[in-house]
């Protein structure tokens, strides 16, 4: 299922976890952004805030500012403007 929204897109993942979105956005926006972005997306979607996001380890630049309240993970898994948004597993 896809959900458009401004250069961004919006795709659940139920093969990785049924805990996780995988979150597109290619723009030229910093990371930071991005990610407020997509848990945005997240929390409207699904009613609650989401407690991690794993991002491309190549996006992390050395002054990127961390959200309070989120993990945020570097997944070698996880392709140049791409996220996962999620829930932790318990």
């Amino acid at each position: 299922m896809y959900s458009f929204i401004q250069n961004s897109v919006a795709l659940e993942v139920g093969e990785m976890s049924d805990n996780f979105m995988l979150w597109y956005n290619a723009s030229k926006e910093p990371l930071e952004k991005k990610i407020k972005k997509a848990v945005a997306y997240y929390q409207t979607k699904y009613g609650r805030a989401p407690e991690r996001v794993d991002v491309c380890p190549q996006e992390m630049k050395k002054d990127f500012v961390r959200p309070e309240g989120l993990v945020i993970k570097a997944n070698i898994l996880v392709v140049p403007g791409h996220m996962f948004v999620g829930m932790t597993d318990k």
